[in-house]
């Protein structure tokens, strides 16, 4: 084989040599650029977790308005700034507190509740329910304390949050109510909802004199929701 080929084929092998590690390179790159994505994702996860728990340890120890950030943030173990990279405003996370707590308090209250009931008994009881789980529990309930109402009332009654998590537990079952034919046909989740937790924020923070007892407060609820929930035959 003459000099010439020989050259040549050691030119094109260093040519595949030298794309190869070109594209090695990218791919280290790649990799390199997705595990920091994955590392951060989990930095912000965690960061995120000890901030939720350190409010709720603050929360339960001083109550919702005596809890600064900046002690939510020294429980987290972590500088006041780091803590608003992860939220905005105090209010912003006990929405995220509060949805947390919520959901899970809904998930086990629904599991309370005797499959045989009808959707407006599936209601009634719920919301009796949660007049009386609420106040005992060690989060939601400080969301009700008196010295939290004006945070409250502005978190519970003027956003949709608190709402929607109850909405995502009730959907279902009017769902399945509607093809039965035991709702009005017309009936939204999203309004009965909102209507549900203005009645609940009522009763638990300013009962009336009518509605202080467990019975007093069935009473007003069964007369209240079941017309409303019951179907409409024409």
């Amino acid at each position: 084989m003459s000099d010439k080929k020989l050259v040549i084929i050691a030119s094109t092998g260093e040519s595949v040599i030298v794309r190869l590690c070109a594209y090695l390179q990218i791919l280290n790159f790649l990799v390199y650029g997705m595990w920091l994505n994955m590392a951060d994702s989990t930095v912000r996860k965690s960061a995120t977790d000890r901030a939720m728990d350190a409010a709720i340890t603050c929360f339960c120890q001083a109550g919702i308005s005596n809890s600064s950030m900046e002690d939510i943030a020294t429980e987290a173990g972590m500088a006041r700034s780091t803590l608003y990279r992860y939220f905005k405003d105090k209010d912003e996370l006990i929405i995220a507190v509060m949805e947390q707590e919520a959901l899970s308090l809904a998930k086990e209250l629904a599991i309370k509740i005797p499959i045989r009931k009808s959707f407006s008994e599936f209601i009634i009881e719920g919301m009796l329910l949660a007049l009386i789980y609420v106040p005992e529990h060690p989060v939601l309930g400080k969301m009700f304390a008196l010295d939290s109402l004006a945070t409250s009332s502005r978190i519970v009654l003027m956003t949709n949050h608190l709402s929607q998590v109850g909405i995502d537990v009730v959907k279902p079952v009017i769902e399945a109510a509607r093809l039965a034919k035991r709702v009005p046909q017309g009936l939204s989740a999203e309004y009965l909802m909102d209507w549900l937790i203005r009645v609940l924020f009522s009763l638990l923070t300013m009962p009336s004199d009518i509605t202080q007892t467990y019975e007093q407060k069935r009473k007003l609820l069964e007369s209240m929701l079941l017309p409303a929930l019951l179907p409409t035959h024409k």
